[in-house]
């Protein structure tokens, strides 16, 4: 990963089904400068769902207007190159691949590994998530076994 240490890291997860998609952008972009984030930013993307789409655009918006130096990071679940090659178009959104140390991880497993990976390596989770099931769920419970962990749950505030 680009960043150091030091950077601030923000993950994101949610739901694949949704509405109001552009109230919940500017909800992403406004969250985001409300936490006055001074440190360079990495931010830690799944790409996959309605929720990785829309906050990919909110974090490209944030970036452009007020972190040039922000990393926009796919935090990629399988490391081989018909995967990639199958998400070119896609891959040119970020500015990093990032794959996480998950290479033993059988592969219908690997999503969740990937996910578990991101709840334990940022420092602030932006999720959307009303049910008590799935992937995005898993990770919100996985970020909630940290003590240092900020999370802000989009579908609490509507």
């Amino acid at each position: 990963m680009r960043g150091t240490i030091f950077d601030m890291k923000i993950a994101f997860c949610g739901h694949s089904h949704m509405q109001n998609v552009d109230d919940l952008k500017r909800k992403i972009v406004s969250l985001l400068r409300s936490l006055n984030l001074q440190e360079p930013i990495v931010f830690l993307l799944g790409g996959y769902g309605r929720f990785d789409s829309i906050s990919l655009h909110a974090c490209q918006e944030f970036k452009e207007k007020y972190t040039p130096s922000g990393s926009l990071c796919f935090v990629s679940p399988y490391n081989d190159e018909r995967y990639y090659k199958s998400r070119s178009t896609a891959l040119t959104a970020y500015d990093e691949i990032i794959y996480p140390e998950i290479e033993r991880t059988p592969r219908r497993y690997a999503i969740l590994q990937r996910n578990k990976w991101m709840a334990r390596n940022c420092d602030i989770l932006i999720c959307y998530v009303k049910n008590d099931w799935g992937g995005a769920f898993f990770t919100l419970r996985e970020a909630k076994k940290r003590q240092n962990c900020r999370i802000f749950n989009l579908a609490d505030r509507q």
